[in-house]
């Protein structure tokens, strides 16, 4: 009984142990700062937006936001939706992003 005992204490501290080195390479792979879009990247991904909303095969419906000091007609389209949350997002790949969303506002 007492060597079953000492069997699993042993095993729980090698547990242990794994959790701490992946929790460890965890914490590195995401330390790495991202930058934000340069001025190139913003107007490349801007346009591709744009494309989209022009483009009858995409749902890129715009929407109502409350904030009438910012949208006084409280309307923010699609594009303008997307450039802030990549703005707000850095470490977003931004080709990663707009490839997704032509895959979720597809029409179908």
């Amino acid at each position: 009984m007492k060597e079953l005992l000492c069997l699993r204490a042993e095993t729980s501290k090698n547990r242990l142990k794994n959790l701490k080195k992946i929790n460890l390479q965890f914490s590195m792979a995401k330390s790495s700062k991202a930058s934000p879009l340069s001025p190139v990247q913003e107007a490349e991904v801007r346009s591709i937006l744009e494309q989209m909303e022009q483009d009858i095969a995409y749902n890129t419906e715009s929407h109502y936001v409350a904030n009438t000091e910012k949208y006084p007609t409280n309307v923010i389209t699609f594009s303008q939706k997307h450039m802030e949350h990549l703005r707000k997002f850095p470490s977003i790949n931004p080709d990663q992003y707009i490839s997704n969303l032509k895959l979720m506002t597809k029409t179908r």
